[in-house]
């Protein structure tokens, strides 16, 4: 598999390894690099059949782990944003010694709407994925509307989007389903309180997806959580917020470095 990097010169920096969500791939990340670069080493992964790896055969979470471990430093922090939580949440929950910490970005551990948690119904995802796949340029829109924009209109970046839209290539038909399946299957609740490591979660407060109210639940799950909501922003802050979520994540980091 292929990992897109961008180190430093000065050894011995923290590495940030970063996971992209369903649908889209690893150009989702082109404002906070320029933020973050001058002070970390960076690492983005794109799930096979996505960007980068668009050739990549299919792969489970313990396939792309085994790929991607043998190529990265020796510690790292996971970054997952949406269906890419899970994989960072997977990986620093099997490899604790290669993990300093782990930071959601508008993730669950469980997408799916159950009883007494709030999740995405089935048939929304199926609806997102029957529009991937048949009209790309359509979703993109869509997800501009729904995922970025807001009423109020208040710190939202929306040409952030609009200049990088382009960039994206359309995912593979078994890349999709793949990540439908691992959206629908997956639930990391009971798992979640064996973290042995800091981890952050980070919402947005006009998020539908991924609602903030979630985080009562998981923090009586995990000890070592902590968790920021950032107002005014949808499922994609790193579109309408960029600057805000850079600096979440560099608190963070502050704080278990």
């Amino acid at each position: 598999m292929y990992i897109i990097k961008h180190k430093l010169k000065i050894k011995k920096k923290i590495n940030l390894v970063f996971f992209h969500g369903w649908g889209l791939d690893s150009n989702i990340w082109t404002y906070i690099l320029t933020i973050l670069k001058p002070y970390y080493n960076i690492y983005f992964i794109d799930f096979p059949g996505f960007g980068k790896n668009i050739k990549e055969p299919l792969k489970n979470f313990n396939e792309i782990s085994q790929k991607i471990l043998k190529k990265l430093p020796e510690k790292v922090i996971w970054i997952g944003w949406s269906m890419g939580g899970l994989m960072a949440t997977d990986i620093g929950l099997k490899y604790p010694e290669r993990t300093k910490g782990i930071i959601l970005i508008t993730s669950s551990p469980c997408f799916i709407e159950k009883k007494n948690w709030l999740g995405i119904k089935i048939v929304t995802l199926k609806k997102i994925k029957k529009e991937i796949l048949t009209n790309y340029s359509n979703f993109l829109k869509s997800f501009q509307v729904l995922h970025i924009k807001n009423k109020l209109k208040i710190n939202i970046h929306v040409l952030n989007f609009n200049n990088i839209k382009k960039n994206f290539l359309k995912p593979t038909k078994n890349s999709i389903k793949y990540g439908l399946k691992w959206l629908i299957q997956i639930d990391q609740r009971k798992k979640i309180c064996n973290i042995q490591v800091p981890l952050l979660q980070i919402y947005g407060s006009l998020d539908n997806m991924v609602p903030a109210r979630i985080d009562v639940k998981l923090k009586n799950l995990y000890q070592k959580h902590y968790s920021y909501v950032i107002p005014y922003s949808k499922h994609a802050p790193f579109f309408s917020h960029p600057k805000e979520l850079c600096y979440i994540i560099m608190q963070f980091i502050n704080h278990i470095d």
